[in-house]
């Protein structure tokens, strides 16, 4: 009975779901480097990865000659048009066609593969793109970086590589226009698919371990009545 109790905290412990570690948005030609947002991503099948965009306190814009996000999928990969999500009951998003040669741009970082336009109003006078943003990746094989880290690359300063790119209206305390795209310096590593099926009501740790303390009851009682 004793390794049945061991045995239900092992069950439940590989139920546990990992989370995702987050990448942060950190530079940006409009507002300086800091914490613009942050990407987080996880396998939901064994070819299908899902990102998780959250922008807050900033909002997602699609500005000018910018896209709301651009990205660049290596192999067969691809945006899942159907999965991008809504704001507020709105189908705001839409996924544009993958390009073997990247050329899309989020001014000053480009070339990108992949790119996300967004219905969010004119500047930042709307805001009906939100601050989320998530989609799923089919036949998932891998975050590229973008060709060229800026567009045109800064004189003399460092150069970093770019994954993703954000375009955001930054709210007070920033001054002046407060928008402009924002770089993503790391790609997000997705957290592995596990075949183990989530908690449901009753079960978990705490409903495993109840239910070993009721076998284990039940076998002491067996050995007294023996």
């Amino acid at each position: 009975m004793k390794k049945l109790l061991v045995a239900a905290v092992l069950m439940a412990s590989t139920a546990l779901v990992t989370p995702a570690s987050a990448v942060e948005f950190t530079l940006s030609d409009a507002f300086g480097t800091g914490n613009f947002g942050t990407a987080t991503a996880f396998f939901s099948d064994p070819t299908t990865v899902h990102v998780d965009i959250n922008m807050s306190p900033n909002y997602i814009l699609d500005t000018g000659s910018h896209y709301s996000l651009t990205l660049s999928l290596l192999g067969t990969g691809r945006i899942v048009e159907s999965s991008l999500n809504l704001v507020n009951g709105v189908d705001v998003f839409t996924a544009q066609p993958h390009l073997a040669v990247a050329n899309y741009s989020n001014s000053p970082f480009g070339d990108f593969t992949d790119a996300i336009l967004g219905a969010c109003g004119s500047g930042a006078s709307d805001l009906s793109c939100g601050q989320t943003l998530s989609f799923d990746i089919s036949n998932f094989q891998g975050f590229a970086a973008a060709t060229n880290p800026f567009d045109p690359p800064p004189a003399g300063g460092p150069t970093f590589p770019i994954y993703a790119a954000v375009d955001i209206f930054a709210p007070a305390p920033c001054t002046g226009g407060c928008t402009g795209a924002v770089g993503l310096t790391s790609p997000p590593v997705p957290t592995p698919f596990s075949s183990v099926p989530g908690p449901i009501a009753g079960a978990g740790l705490p409903g495993l371990l109840i239910a070993a303390a009721g076998l284990l009851a039940f076998a002491r009682r067996r050995r007294q009545l023996a």
